[in-house]
């Protein structure tokens, strides 16, 4: 995910793909009323991927999710992204 190998990324929160700390708790914040209310979300968003040198860089996604089903007390969400790129080379925009 990202050019993460899933053992990088096995056991982390999803937060270390994002920019910054902050931004994946404004996200998060922004997000949740909206999944409560919606039942589903998109946006396009910046965030972390490793290249081939393994070094960090910014990326443009775009992200849709919505609820999967309801466990221990809270939801569970399924999440759909593509890099921006992808969408661009298909003539989306």
């Amino acid at each position: 995910m990202f050019g993460y190998l899933s053992p990088t990324l096995e056991g982390q929160s999803c937060s270390v793909l994002y920019p910054t700390p902050d931004e994946f708790e404004r996200t998060g914040a922004r997000i949740a009323p909206l999944l409560k209310q919606h039942g589903h979300y998109s946006d396009e968003r910046i965030m972390k991927r490793v290249n081939q040198r393994l070094r960090e860089t910014l990326i443009k996604s775009i992200f849709c999710g919505e609820p999967a089903k309801l466990c221990d007390g809270g939801l569970r969400k399924t999440w759909a992204c593509t890099h921006f790129l992808h969408h661009k080379s298909y003539g989306l925009y």
